[in-house]
C-alpha cells in the first residue's frame, strides 16, 4: 500500500504545502480503498472484501 501511495500519488504531485499534501493523500486513500481493484483480493476493493 505505501509503495502504491508513493508511486501513484506523492511522486506525481508537487505539493506546495502540508495542507495540500494531506488533501491529495486523503483523496488517494479514498480511491485506493473504494475504487481501485486489487489483484490479490480477486479484483475487489479493500472495502468490498471486508466481511
Amino acid at each position: 500500500m505505501w509503495r502504491s501511495l508513493k508511486y501513484e500519488e506523492v511522486y506525481l504531485h508537487d505539493y506546495q504545502s502540508p495542507k495540500e499534501a494531506r488533501s491529495g493523500i486523503s483523496h488517494y486513500l479514498e480511491f485506493y480503498n473504494h475504487q481501485r481493484l486489487h489483484q490479490s483480493l480477486n479484483y475487489q476493493t479493500p472495502a468490498e472484501s471486508l466481511p
